[in-house]
C-alpha cells in the first residue's frame, strides 16, 4: 500500500528517545497477536543492535486511519481503528513481511503489540521512488481521551522469497532486525482538551472581571484556532483573560477545518458574605493574634492554623483588630 494522504489520518509522532528493548511482563493487546500464531520476537536472543546490522527498513512513524477526516470522539468512548506504519525501504527487492512489536501503554495500562504485516514494495514501486510506503498492521483498540505510546520497539524483516510470509521466527531476527531509538506516541482524535489541558483562575471577588483560562488543543491536526465568546486565538494554547465566573461555550477548530464545540466553567473564589462574621476585637478564636489581613475581598480573616474561622469588615490593609 502506498503512502496515504496525510490529511485523512492522525499521525504518530517519533520522538528521539532511547528506550532498550526489554522482555514485556504484561499481556498481547486486544486483538493480538497478528496472525495469532505469530510470537513475541523480543523474546528471541538476538534482538539487539549488534545483532541488527542491516539497514534495509526505516521506520519513519505510524498512523491509525481515521476514515472520516474530522472524526471526533468523547473522552471514555472506546474506538477502533486500522493502523498504518510509514517505512522506507532502501533496496530493489520485494519482501513477504515486517514484523512489528512493542509495548502499548496509556499511561496506566500496558499490553504487548505482536503484529506481523506486508509486503513490501520495492523502492521503484513505491508512489514516489523512494521507498516510503504505509503498511497495514490490522485493527488497534484506542480509548478516545488517551495520550498512547509505543515503546521498546522491534521490528524483524525478512529476505526476498515467496517461504518468508508471516508469522516470523527467531530464526528470521538477526541480521535483518531493527530495535528504533524512539516511541511512536498516538495522536488522538480531535477533541474537547479535557481538565488536564485546560487551566483556570477563578474570579477573586463578585464583579472583580479578574478570571482568566489558559486552554490547550487536544488531538487532531494542529495549530489551532480557539473562538472563545467571539474572541479567536490561533496556535497551540489559548490564553483570555478579565472574566467573570459563569459558563462560556468556545470551538477549537485544527489545520483540517475540523471544529468540536466545548464548553467551561469560570469560578469564582468565597465571597465575602460566605464567610463567619465576627466584631474586630479579641474574642475571636485566635486569642493570641492581635492582627487580621485583609483579603481583596475587603474582609479581614482570622487565620486559626491557616484556616480563615472569622471576619471583620475592614478596610483593605493589614489593620490591628484592637
Amino acid at each position: 500500500m502506498t503512502h496515504l494522504n496525510p490529511f485523512a489520518k492522525a499521525i504518530l509522532i517519533l520522538l528521539c528517545i532511547y528506550f532498550p528493548i526489554l522482555t514485556g511482563l504484561s499481556q498481547p493487546c486486544i486483538g493480538d497477536p497478528v496472525p495469532p500464531t505469530q510470537t513475541d520476537l523480543r523474546e528471541c536472543a538476538d534482538t539487539t543492535e549488534d545483532n541488527c546490522t542491516s539497514n534495509d527498513v526505516e521506520v519513519l512513524g505510524a498512523y491509525l486511519d481515521l476514515g472520516d477526516v474530522c472524526t471526533s470522539c468523547q473522552p471514555g468512548d472506546i474506538l477502533t481503528f486500522d493502523l498504518f506504519v510509514t517505512i522506507r525501504h532502501n533496496t530493489n527487492s520485494a519482501r513477504p513481511s515486517l514484523g512489528l512489536f512493542g509495548d502499548v501503554s496509556n499511561g496506566i495500562d500496558t499490553c504487548d503489540l505482536i503484529r506481523c504485516g506486508g509486503p513490501i514494495l520495492k523502492v521503484s514501486e513505491t508512489e514516489n521512488g523512494d521507498g516510503i510506503q504505509d503498511l497495514y498492521f490490522g485493527e488497534v483498540t484506542y480509548t478516545c481521551g488517551t495520550i498512547q505510546e509505543i515503546s521498546d520497539i522491534l521490528i524483524v524483516w525478512t529476505d526476498a522469497g515467496a517461504n518468508n510470509d508471516c508469522p516470523l521466527d527467531c530464526g528470521d531476527v538477526a541480521p535483518k532486525c531493527g530495535v528504533p531509538v524512539g516511541s511512536i506516541f498516538i495522536q488522538p482524535p480531535l477533541i474537547c482538551p479535557t481538565e488536564d489541558f485546560i487551566s483556570v483562575t477563578p474570579e477573586s471577588c463578585p464583579n472583580a472581571f479578574d478570571g482568566a483560562v489558559t486552554i490547550t488543543g487536544v488531538g487532531g491536526f494542529p495549530p489551532y484556532i480557539f473562538n472563545f465568546e467571539g474572541d479567536i486565538v490561533s496556535g497551540l494554547t489559548a490564553n483570555y483573560s478579565a472574566l467573570s465566573s459563569g459558563t462560556y461555550n468556545y470551538t477549537v477548530t485544527d489545520a483540517n477545518d475540523c471544529s468540536v464545540e466545548c464548553a467551561l466553567d469560570i469560578g469564582s473564589l468565597p465571597s465575602c458574605v460566605d464567610l463567619i462574621v465576627q466584631p474586630c476585637d479579641d474574642g475571636d478564636p485566635c486569642t493570641d493574634n492581635d492582627m487580621e489581613t485583609v483579603d481583596q475581598c475587603g474582609t479581614a480573616c482570622v487565620p486559626c492554623a491557616g484556616v480563615p474561622l472569622a471576619t471583620c469588615t475592614l478596610p483593605p490593609i493589614v489593620q490591628s483588630c484592637d
